[in-house]
Order: structure tokens, then sequence, then C-alpha cells
């Protein structure tokens, strides 16, 4: 299964759940909307467009406290992406947010290469 594949199930998969919230959805002409509480994922996706204020804040208390966060993150080390998206993840995460204006495009707007694998 190649990246672009993958990528495409994630989208068909957001658009799947979005359908079973409808009603907390809104379809717009290319995207869906809702709001933060009614997310049909729980994590903060680190690949989001955020406002710095926030981003600086929120990067500021995972310095502070992600050492001492509860849930299982496979790679603990403050270092690594998947520790800071890990650490905004369940009850730290979506639902905490509940008043954020989220969109999902409707297709897929950009595609992510491995330059090894893609030349493989």
């Amino acid at each position: 299964m190649n990246h672009f594949s993958v990528v495409q199930n994630f989208v068909c998969n957001h658009e799947q759940r979005l359908e079973v919230v409808r009603r907390n959805v809104k379809k717009l002409e290319h995207s869906y909307f809702y709001l933060g509480k009614h997310a049909p994922h729980k994590r903060i996706p680190v690949d989001s467009v955020f406002k710095t204020d926030w981003l600086i804040g929120a990067l500021e208390e995972f310095l502070v406290k992600g050492e001492s966060c509860t849930h299982d993150i496979p790679f603990r080390s403050k270092h690594l992406p998947n520790f800071y998206e890990g650490y905004y993840d369940f009850a730290n995460g979506m639902r905490r947010f509940g008043d954020w204006k989220c969109y999902i495009p409707q297709k897929v707007i950009f595609k992510e290469y491995d330059d090894v694998k893609d030349k493989a």
C-alpha cells in the first residue's frame, strides 16, 4: 500500500465517521466544519493550522507537563513529535478544546512523498 492509499483511506475513514456524527457536522462546498467537542477523532493533529499564541502555550505546557502524562505513549522523548502528539490525546485532546472551529477537506489536498520508498 503506497502513501497515497494510506492518506486516501485516512480521509475516507474520517468521512465515514463524519457521516455518523452528521448532526454536529456541517458540509460546506469543499470541506466539513465541526466544533472541537464534536470531533470524530480524539487526538490533536500536529499537522494542523493553529494560532501562534495557542501553539506557543501548548508547547510550553507540554514541556512542563509532558512527562506526567498518564496514558501510554510508545516513545516518550520530548524531541520526538509523536510524544507531543500523544500528549494531546484522549481526555487531553479534542474534547478539551470544544470551542475550536475545525475543518476537514473533502478531497486530499496534499501528498507526502517518502523519497526512498517512492523511488523503489
